[in-house]
């Protein structure tokens, strides 16, 4: 009698509890979402920007009342009706398990043009085709035996809702084929939460004994790729590099699970912070710059946000700036003398060095030394692809700032710079220079963008180059300081005097 009781199921007067009054405007809305966008995407953004969260916060209202009570079927239990959805389920399981397989096929014919690399494809064709199927062969078995709805119908059902609430949110970011960046982190975010619900609709269909399974095969791939990416920094086993970069790599990127596996094992990198010179014109066009960095550190390089943990996660973003492309080539063929010359990079800074006026050329504007401490080689760093994706995406987003003390000022582009805060050697350290000494950051510009994130000279003389912080006295703590990527950014206070901890022009 006492377990009787406990099962009896959970009553539910309460209007508010019930799950479909909570899905059905969520799903009337992702159609007007879909229904504004248009084919193209292009119509009606305000509008799906506001309606999308709404969407978003009336399925998931619909999702936890659902998956949090026991209590029975809120739909009525009709044959008529029940039948024709489950086909219409199960097709749809059926066809997710034909695109995966299509995947996976494409990905191992040809993996440059497949939308998704074979080892991730084949990682979620393993874990999504069994699932689908079995949900299928459940769905099925319910049909001609049992035309009442259950509870665990009735809460697939609603997963299923809210993929389809998944989807049209993610085509509600989508605002034309001209714009493929505008919003992408949004529709990343919703695609990722659409297959999730998706496969969720689908485990929910199967037995306990195969939902465990699936989870301890889960739990067991995310604890070796947590694994491989610890022992993938060399020294390690050939097979352990072939399986992060080949199967775990995608996965571990995507989870941010990659970022600090193995960053101190031998030796840690230097940390990157990013400077944004943001420069502003008034109604006669005379400029005016201002500084914003992130992480935020002040003239003597202390951090001032509010928490520690604040400063972490900046730094951490940063962190998606610092991959460089392959080392371009320092010697280039003349077509006209058949000689090998200066590639034009390398000759465009070599007219911005201090010494004296070259015959028959225009004296640069500014001049800034080599560093003398790192090889040249060394001076150069040209960010790959997805750094220069994140470097323009970053331009747009602080272009948004307002002067901080004139905010009739109209923005008119940003010098960014990427800074590597070096870790310091034991001598200067035991020598008495702190540990955020300005010789210590070595800013290389990444160059100047538009409020559109448009790189705006991509032949600027300096671009890619280190444009270092120097002493005139290397081994004299109180010597002059000169910025020259302050200089450069057309601050007047890049100079520090002798013997002095503030900044003054020349």
């Amino acid at each position: 009698m006492a377990n009787a009781a406990l099962s009896t199921p959970i009553r539910h007067e309460w209007i508010l509890a019930n799950p479909w009054l909570w899905m059905l405007p969520a799903l009337v809305l992702s159609a007007v979402v879909v229904a504004l966008g248009g084919v193209d995407g292009e119509g009606f953004a305000d509008a799906r920007l506001a309606l999308v969260p709404i969407a978003v916060f009336l399925a998931g209202v619909s999702a936890t009342l659902r998956f949090q009570s026991n209590a029975e079927p809120f739909l009525a239990s009709s044959a008529n009706w029940l039948a024709p959805l489950r086909l219409v389920q199960s097709l749809c399981y059926l066809l997710a398990c034909v695109g995966f397989t299509y995947l996976v096929i494409v990905g191992w014919l040809d993996d440059h043009t497949a939308p998704i690399k074979p080892a991730p494809a084949t990682l979620m064709w393993v874990v999504a085709v069994p699932v689908c199927a079995l949900a299928i062969k459940a769905l099925i078995q319910r049909g001609p035996r049992n035309a009442g709805m259950t509870v665990v119908e009735e809460r697939s059902l609603i997963a299923f809702a809210c993929f389809l609430v998944a989807w049209a949110c993610w085509r509600g970011f989508f605002f034309g084929v001209d714009k493929p960046l505008e919003w992408d982190t949004f529709r990343m975010f919703f695609r990722s939460i659409g297959v999730l619900c998706f496969l969720g609709s689908a485990l929910v269909l199967l037995k306990p004994t195969f939902q465990r399974g699936l989870i301890s095969i889960l739990a067991t791939l995310h604890i070796g790729g947590i694994a491989t990416a610890a022992f993938s920094a060399p020294p390690s086993p050939w097979i352990v590099g072939i399986i992060w970069s080949r199967f775990y790599r995608p996965y571990l990127e995507f989870m941010y699970l990659n970022n600090a596996y193995h960053f101190y094992a031998p030796e840690p990198g230097p940390a990157s912070y990013l400077w944004f010179r943001l420069i502003y014109t008034d109604a006669d066009g005379k400029e005016f710059g201002t500084w914003y960095k992130v992480p935020e550190i002040d003239d003597w390089g202390n951090s001032t946000h509010s928490v520690a943990l604040e400063y972490q996660r900046f730094l951490a973003m940063t962190e998606n700036t610092v991959h460089p492309e392959a080392p371009p080539a320092t010697r280039v063929l003349d077509p006209t003398t058949g000689e090998y010359v200066d590639a034009p990079y390398i000759r465009r800074r070599l007219d911005h060095l201090p010494g004296p006026l070259r015959i028959g050329r225009e004296q640069p504007k500014i001049v800034v030394p080599f560093h003398p401490f790192v090889p040249l080689e060394h001076q150069y760093s040209a960010p790959n692809h997805g750094s220069r994706i994140c470097l323009s995406s970053f331009a747009k987003f602080v272009c948004h700032r307002p002067h901080p003390f004139d905010t009739n000022l109209k923005i008119h582009g940003v010098k960014i710079y990427r800074v590597a805060h070096v870790i310091p050697p034991y001598a200067p350290i035991a020598g008495g220079f702190p540990p955020t000494d300005p010789e210590f950051y070595r800013p290389y510009y990444m160059g100047q963008y538009s409020p559109e994130g448009k790189l705006m000279d991509p032949e600027d003389p300096f671009l890619y180059w280190l444009l270092p912080i120097l002493r005139d006295e290397s081994t004299e703590i109180g010597s002059a300081v000169r910025n020259h990527a302050a200089r450069h950014a057309g601050d007047p206070y890049w100079y520090r005097p002798k013997n002095q901890d503030r900044w003054t022009s020349d």
